[in-house]
């Protein structure tokens, strides 16, 4: 599966997933990560994957996306990110 492939390495290291994804209304790719997270997390229960459907897409995830990075770089929690990126309008 894709998503195990990009986000296994991460986890590996020891770091936690945030994906911010494309809406789940127009495509299965969000579904997709879910399933990966699920078999991710049974076998690194101790990392974090958060995944927050955007109900965007385009220039509208885009600014999303730059929102989130702001926040990090603010210093935000994991979970206030995902948070947020759900209450972005």
């Amino acid at each position: 599966d894709h998503f195990i492939e990009l986000f296994e390495p991460f986890l590996k290291e020891g770091d936690d997933i945030f994906y911010l994804g494309f809406s789940s209304q127009f495509s299965g790719t969000f579904n997709n990560a879910n399933i990966a997270k699920e078999e991710l997390i049974e076998k690194y229960p101790d990392r974090k994957i958060v995944l927050v459907d955007s109900m965007a897409i385009s220039v509208p995830l885009a600014l999303i996306v730059l929102k989130a990075i702001e926040k990090k770089e603010q210093g935000a929690s994991i979970e206030e990110l995902a948070e947020y990126s759900s209450l972005v309008d």
